[in-house]
């Protein structure tokens, strides 16, 4: 998985099987999913929470940024939807979304002040030079 986000994955790309192809995806990706369950939408995010894969949430989260709050599935539920808080492991997986969502807001913040740091001038531009976005991106 990280092989394919590093190489520009979208990480928000969703499960676009037919309700009618379960028996193929419980035989080929994965015997845990139910063969009439519902996945139209689902996320990476999604499958990883329903997985429990803590260190899969932790990669698809903290390092690439995945939406398990607002990223909603055909049905209109979104990964922590799925999660019920009475339940320990569930509990958990809600405290490890929103360690990783805070550890990605960081990281994000970090890699902006690198640019920042790279690019300072178009930044500042940007700013006051309004609709010359395409000059600016072209001598930079």
């Amino acid at each position: 998985v990280q092989l394919l986000l590093d190489a520009g994955a979208d990480v928000h790309i969703e499960d676009l099987t037919n309700p009618y192809v379960g028996g193929i995806r419980h035989e080929l990706f994965s015997n845990k999913i139910h063969v009439n369950a519902p996945t139209q939408g689902w996320t990476a995010i999604h499958f990883a929470v329903a997985f429990f894969n803590t260190d899969m949430i932790k990669l698809l989260v903290g390092r690439y940024g995945a939406d398990a709050y607002t990223k909603c599935d055909k049905r209109g539920y979104c990964a922590a939807d799925y999660l019920d808080e009475s339940s320990g492991k569930s509990a958990e997986i809600l405290d490890v979304l929103e360690a990783e969502n805070k550890n990605y807001q960081l990281h994000k913040q970090r890699l902006e002040r690198e640019l920042r740091l790279k690019y300072p001038i178009e930044e500042e531009l940007k700013k006051y030079i309004v609709g010359q976005i395409l000059p600016i991106n072209s001598v930079s």
